[in-house]
């Protein structure tokens, strides 16, 4: 690591490396730190890298309904929210998903419906580009829970937004 020794601080108020070890001030404390390379070497730089993919979105529905409820657009517009402006660079994979009541083709219905409500969601209000996002159904194949409780039929109920690299999902 950069450092030879690490500290848990609460507030930093200053840095400095004037060509000699680091010297933290924290709350008119100064604490000296050995740095782990030559004084007189450059400071090792990061590359710059793409912004990582947010984390999947997860959005649950209510028994046999596609509507996207309230909870759920707000889950969905706060996730997405920091994201928008560079949607022409990002692509939304939409997975939707049932429980295991009824039919397997019922539940393949389902499912696209469901991921269709999400998909018109983020074009009509997020303003994101229709072409960005591709819409498929798993109806009931994929379950996260067992269909033997409620419970677990409830978090089976749900779409998946997965945001990618705009190639990356066609």
């Amino acid at each position: 690591g950069l450092l030879a020794s690490t500290l848990m601080l609460v507030k930093l108020v200053h840095i400095s490396n004037a060509a000699g070890p680091m010297v933290v001030t924290l709350l008119g404390i100064v604490t000296s730190v050995r740095a782990a390379h030559p004084a007189n070497a450059p400071m090792p730089t990061m590359a710059a890298t793409p912004p990582r993919p947010m984390p999947d979105v997860v959005l649950q529905f209510a028994f046999d309904r596609s509507d996207l409820a309230e909870a759920a657009k707000y889950s969905l517009t706060t996730a997405l929210s920091t994201m928008t402006a560079d949607a022409g660079s990002l692509s939304f994979a939409l997975g939707g998903h049932a429980d295991a009541m009824g039919s397997d083709a019922y539940n393949q219905k389902l499912g696209l419906a469901r991921a269709d409500a999400v998909r018109n969601y983020i074009v009509n209000e997020l303003k994101v580009p229709a072409d960005r996002i591709s819409v498929a159904s798993y109806g009931e194949t994929r379950p996260v829970a067992s269909n033997d409780t409620s419970v677990g039929r409830a978090e089976n109920r749900r779409v998946v937004v997965t945001v990618t690299a705009a190639d990356a999902v066609r």
